[in-house]
């Protein structure tokens, strides 16, 4: 994921902020707080977790490591509070992201089976040369 400024042009320039894998996010809906508080604004909130111990700037650390014992792993934690101008915004936002991330995901997955089917080729081919 990129998260770029607009510099203000409909040129479609600005500058980077911030980028990501996004198979290292999940986002969420916030609940709305009160409809009597006379703003539209909307937030979602993108979650981080990771192996690295260094995750982007943009994201606020919750957690630096978090120590699995079972599997000896550990993870960098973070969040990130997106405000959008309305329901609508932050609605089509979430559902163009939710499914950004299900699809990163899901090819992670597919390149951890190729990377296992292609070193499961590499012992068997090697197991019936003649050299």
């Amino acid at each position: 994921m990129i998260l770029a400024e607009p510099d203000g042009s409909s040129e479609g320039n600005g500058r980077i902020v911030m980028s990501c894998r996004l198979s290292c996010l999940k986002v969420e809906k916030d609940k709305p707080v009160n409809a009597n508080n006379g703003s539209t604004a909307c937030r979602l909130m993108l979650s981080y977790a990771s192996h690295d111990s260094n995750p982007p700037g943009i994201f606020f650390i919750t957690q630096n490591t978090v120590d699995d014992d079972k599997l000896g792993t550990r993870f960098t934690l973070g969040r990130l509070d997106v405000w959008f101008e309305d329901a609508k915004a932050a609605g089509h936002a979430f559902k163009v992201l939710a499914l950004k991330i299900l699809k990163a995901k899901s090819d992670r997955g597919s390149g951890i089976r190729d990377a296992l089917t292609f070193d499961d080729q590499l012992q068997t081919s090697s197991l019936f040369s003649n050299s």
